[in-house]
């Protein structure tokens, strides 16, 4: 938590353990908050909204996207095959109508025909989904973790830290203080496609424990 004092009539900025305040027992000493947060846009700027680690995370969503795209196409032309299974079938009533060998009036003919009609119908519906679809103009992805990245640099460059702690919120979801060792839990949702992915110590990227952690240090 962020409290703020007042001293000889400037205002101070610190960030303290949300125990200690409550007064839960926790001997955490504060910490300044301009220092935590010049580390924090140093790891989120530098490791893990660097090139490296956005163009790996657009490698990911292009592969995923190529998949959803084959099986598309593998989902039209098993739908195609069942339609041309129903549409043989009607044809071989019909023709079986036409040579005596069935009555059409008969009920059960009558229901089957109803029946298979109803099936196509319900295909066909599945079919012009997965055609929308596939005709979908798929546009080169940054995701909007660039966009996201050049936001915190202006606020950064306006000297505007409210709004930097802001953006910082929406990518971190809490971070743990203990003997001078950060440890950072990262908001997972925020990365979509690219949850696949997280930063570790090393500043490569590994697939995620269930809380998104990242470990990182800062002398206080």
């Amino acid at each position: 938590a962020m409290v703020t004092e007042t001293a000889k009539g400037n205002s101070y900025h610190y960030y303290i353990c949300s125990k200690r305040r409550k007064h839960n027992g926790c001997n955490q000493k504060r910490l300044t908050a301009k220092k935590v947060d010049d580390y924090l846009l140093d790891v989120v700027l530098n490791k893990i909204l660097n090139d490296n680690v956005l163009n790996q995370i657009k490698k990911a969503i292009e592969e995923e996207i190529n998949t959803h795209i084959k099986q598309i196409k593998q989902e039209k032309e098993s739908i195609k095959k069942a339609i041309q299974t129903i549409d043989m079938k009607l044809n071989n009533i019909l023709k079986a109508i036409e040579n005596g060998l069935i009555d059409f009036d008969d009920d059960e003919i009558i229901q089957r025909r109803k029946n298979l009609k109803e099936e196509r119908k319900n295909l066909e519906s599945k079919l012009k989904i997965l055609e929308h679809q596939s005709n979908q103009n798929w546009v080169e992805i940054d995701i909007n973790l660039t966009d996201f990245k050049n936001l915190i640099i202006d606020y950064y460059k306006t000297g505007n830290a409210k709004q930097i702690r802001k953006q910082l919120e929406k990518l971190i979801n809490y971070i743990e203080y203990d003997n001078d060792e950060f440890k950072i839990y990262y908001n997972l949702d925020m990365f979509k496609f690219a949850q696949p992915f997280l930063l570790v110590e090393s500043g490569g990227i590994e697939p995620p424990s269930e809380n998104g952690r990242c470990s990182g240090f800062l002398q206080a």
